[in-house]
């Protein structure tokens, strides 16, 4: 597409540059816990192969189950922090494209004024301003979703209900795990809850959602302001 505005080109290229350097941060963080694995698993292996007894080297590799465990903590731990990351940088860039409309339309009110960022209340505050978000396509269901599994992580250790539109999505994007000895989902009990298990792959694809929702806020605000 041919972005003839120069503002919009401008953020287009902000957003794009902040977001793509996130991308590299997560494959990088990701690509080093998994050599180390690789290193480790390898070490591991080639030790158990020098013992000669089959019970002395199961108990060899019983004693190193918690290592192998600690790799997945680790990932995980990393992979919370570039998502939940992520999901501000969302927030900071949503957050200046409304204080460039709201200097743009001369209104007194700044979003900040509203209270503490909601994504649904930024969006009214935009429409107040004349400027219409696109509700229709999977990037604004997502974007709160994304908000949703932030807070989850933020405030529940990562938790969520076992059942819901919230773990429907988070199943469909595979990134939930059944600890051992939690409640089934036939239990009804509403502390019921499943144990969010992220991937590289869904906050990438998190990136790209989010990136894609603030390219089409920046197009209607720029659209807006020519109007």
């Amino acid at each position: 597409m041919v972005i003839q505005n120069t503002q919009l080109a401008w953020l287009r290229a902000s957003i794009d540059r902040e977001f793509s350097l996130y991308r590299r941060l997560i494959g990088s963080i990701d690509g080093h816990i998994q050599s180390d694995l690789t290193e480790f698993v390898a070490d591991v292996n080639d030790k158990a192969d020098q013992i000669q007894d089959e019970e002395v080297r199961e108990e060899f590799f019983g004693w190193h189950f918690d290592d192998f465990r600690d790799f997945d903590y680790i990932r995980q731990l990393s992979l919370r922090s570039m998502f939940v990351a992520s999901v501000s940088l969302f927030e900071f860039r949503f957050l200046m494209i409304c204080g460039t409309a709201q200097r743009k339309s001369g209104n007194p009110f700044a979003i900040k004024d509203l209270g503490q960022f909601n994504l649904r209340r930024a969006k009214l505050y935009l429409n107040r301003l004349g400027i219409e978000i696109p509700i229709q396509g999977t990037e604004w269901n997502d974007a709160q979703r994304f908000y949703r599994l932030r807070n989850a992580i933020v405030h529940k250790g990562g938790f969520i209900p076992v059942q819901g539109d919230l773990v429907d999505f988070a199943r469909q994007k595979g990134i939930t795990y059944e600890p051992f000895g939690s409640r089934t989902p036939n239990d009804q009990t509403t502390d019921s809850e499943i144990r969010l298990e992220l991937t590289k792959e869904f906050c990438d694809e998190t990136l790209d959602t989010l990136k894609r929702l603030l390219f089409q806020v920046a197009h209607a605000m720029v659209n807006r302001s020519e109007a």
